[in-house]
């Protein structure tokens, strides 16, 4: 972070290689919490609306400075409702 980073970006390919290694995916973000004061953006996935709401409410009661990336889709189009 030294180099002027601005936080920790995640998707899902990497956040599936990240759980085979580091366990549950809750613990894995909370690994990028502990290693940075900065944001940390997650990518989020679903099939529906409800799906990604749910998801994204999960990772924002963690911390307030997780920032959800939501997929532009069908189903994405309804959470901004």
């Amino acid at each position: 972070m030294h180099f002027g980073m601005a936080g920790v970006v995640t998707n899902t390919v990497v956040l599936n290689q990240m759980m085979k290694r580091y366990g549950h995916i809750k613990d894995v973000k909370k690994r990028h919490l502990d290693i940075t004061d900065k944001l940390v953006v997650i990518e989020i996935d679903g099939s529906t609306t409800e799906e990604l709401v749910k998801t994204a409410e999960y990772f924002c009661e963690m911390s307030d400075r997780i920032i959800i990336k939501v997929p532009c889709s069908i189903e994405s189009s309804g959470v901004f409702n």
